[in-house]
């Protein structure tokens, strides 16, 4: 019961004790008043008799003598309490008379219309509630009576009638509650299509009036279950927008329906319907080649708690260009989450590189396997599935085993057993610093994937920096797989190195158009305390920062340079 039904109902039998007691009452005063009175009645000749009126002392006046049998009545408590037959054994009003050494109820009375109908002496109705299909909401559930002429003396919006609870029309509670008819099927609302917000895994309805939620947390309960008070704090600092009903875990659709004409086709060797490599560039699943311009972004990290700062950010980055996002994410994300990232990303028109961060550093073959393993995984598998057309799955961040080459065919073997197809990315090792590796092994794993479908990447920190002759080893990477024709972005790099050092980023950029290699710059937001200078932005929803600027803003830059995928309509 309601809380506002129990205050009802304390208040309801409230009364009817108070009635009781003043039955009880009138009863001993007559009892007494009268046996003295015949006495003296008596003696006088009076004639006075003991069926005088008896509800003379208690409500100023009443019918004496025996009740008459039968007659209407209706239902308090469990008894069936008769109509009065003289209204004015009410004085005060309150719907309650006395006649016949008994409470009687006001024909016509609040009291009497609010009740349910009963014949004195038969068998007292058993039913609660108003007659079958009087209006109604539901309420957890049950379809409770709207209030005929209830009373509510709290103002919670419930009152008490028919010996139940009642709504008051008009009240938070019935405008927030899907109409019904008493005793009839209880109506399901359909949401579905609605618009929400995702919090907990859920997605949670706006709420039609903001009267539904009267503790002002931003949170209120309609048609049966919770909802969010549109620019209520819930809903403007957590989670994700959502459409009730709707997977947001599925691709959009979002495929151009009308590419541009193929520059290449695709090797028969390739299984994937999305990226492949040829001749040392990146494709489309159209066969239109496709440089990156984009940055890293902390998904796994800030996409928690129902905070979701770097899905957010994602609109923001969108907006100037960037084409590539490098998702950072680690074994402990769910699958639901990674998926929701990856359709956010597509939605804004941008490619979604996954990348494994749990392995940073790492050297044993084995802790490289656990990567694939992850991906692999049955539901973390399918959403990769899912969105094969636009994807890339970088395997594992800077992991640092000397054992490159079997590492890597082990983790590649495992990948393309389970049917993951996409291009594989693959970071050099030394933190992503040695490219010696991917220049000298490179071929060799390319070799070791049955698809040839491998895409290297190279991390421009310290060994990149101006105090190691920087600029001269940039280029000269660059020229030597170009020349080698090994796919390879730059899948990471800053201004300044961990260490301090200076990184010539005009060099980079410029070098990469010349030579159309793709780079993504680490990262948009979130670096610890003392990487902070590596924020591209200086908060989530911020300005950019000057390290962002020279990225997204200069003459090489993403906005003057990135070009869109050709499987995106433009």
């Amino acid at each position: 019961m309601p809380g506002g039904a129990h205050r009802r109902a304390r208040q309801a039998r409230t009364r009817q004790t108070r009635r009781r007691l003043e039955t009880a009452l009138v009863a001993a005063l007559l009892a007494f008043g009268c046996g003295a009175s015949t006495g003296n009645d008596a003696a006088s000749g009076g004639g006075a008799t003991g069926s005088s009126t008896s509800g003379s002392g208690a409500s100023g006046g009443g019918t004496g003598g025996a009740a008459p049998t039968g007659g209407p009545g209706v239902v308090s408590e469990g008894m069936c309490v008769r109509l009065c037959v003289d209204a004015s054994t009410d004085p005060d009003g309150d719907g309650w008379g006395y006649e016949y050494d008994a409470s009687c109820i006001v024909p016509g009375s609040y009291e009497n219309t609010t009740r349910i109908a009963c014949v004195v002496g038969d068998a007292v109705p058993t039913q609660v509630g108003p007659p079958a299909g009087s209006p109604g909401v539901v309420v957890e559930n049950e379809c409770v009576g709207l209030c005929v002429a209830a009373i509510d003396d709290d103002g919670d919006g419930w009152g008490w009638e028919f010996e139940h609870t009642c709504v008051m029309a008009g009240s938070v509670t019935a405008m927030a509650s899907l109409a019904c008819e008493t005793a009839g099927e209880i109506p399901v609302v359909d949401l579905t299509g609605s618009p929400g917000r995702l919090i907990d895994e859920r997605c949670v309805p706006f709420c039609a009036t903001e009267g539904s939620d009267p503790e002002g947390d931003g949170y209120g309960y309609e048609f049966g279950q919770d909802c969010l008070v549109s620019g209520g704090v819930p809903a403007t600092t957590l989670g994700i927008d959502c459409l009730i009903g709707e997977d947001a875990t599925l691709p959009p659709v979002t495929l151009n329906p009308s590419p541009p004409p193929g520059q290449l086709q695709k090797p028969a060797e390739v299984a994937s319907t999305g990226f492949f490599v040829q001749g040392g560039k990146l494709y489309d699943k159209f066969g239109n080649e496709f440089v990156m311009r984009g940055v890293n972004n902390p998904h796994i990290w800030f996409d928690t708690s129902n905070q979701w700062l770097a899905y957010h950010a994602l609109e923001d980055i969108a907006g100037f260009g960037v084409n590539t996002v490098r998702i950072v994410w680690q074994t402990n994300g769910s699958a639901a989450n990674l998926a929701r990232v990856i359709r956010r990303i597509v939605e804004l028109r941008m490619v979604p590189m996954v990348e494994m961060h749990d392995v940073t550093g790492g050297t044993t073959n084995e802790s490289l396997l656990l990567m694939s393993t992850y991906l692999a995984r049955e539901d973390v598998k399918q959403v990769l599935l899912a969105y094969e057309d636009f994807l890339l799955v970088n395997i594992a961040n800077e992991w640092s085993g000397s054992d490159f080459t079997a590492a890597y065919s082990a983790a590649i073997s495992r990948l393309r057993t389970a049917g993951i197809d996409h291009t594989l990315v693959i970071d050099s090792n030394g933190f992503g610093q040695n490219a010696e590796t991917i220049l000298n092994e490179g071929a060799a794993l390319t070799a070791a994937d049955p698809q040839h479908n491998v895409l290297f990447s190279v991390h421009m920190y310290d060994e990149y920096s101006t105090d190691a002759d920087g600029p001269a080893r940039v280029t000269a990477l660059l020229e030597q797989a170009a020349a080698a024709q090994l796919p390879l972005i730059i899948g990471e790099f800053g201004w300044q190195s961990p260490n301090g050092a200076a990184i010539d980023v005009a060099h980079i950029l410029s070098e990469s158009v010349r030579l159309g290699v793709g780079y993504l710059a680490w990262s948009w937001h979130g670096n610890d305390v003392d990487l902070a200078f590596l924020d591209m932005v200086d908060a989530w929803g911020g300005a950019l920062t000057t390290w962002g600027s020279d990225v997204i803003e200069s003459s090489n830059g993403v906005t003057a340079t990135a070009a869109a995928a050709s499987i995106f309509t433009l």
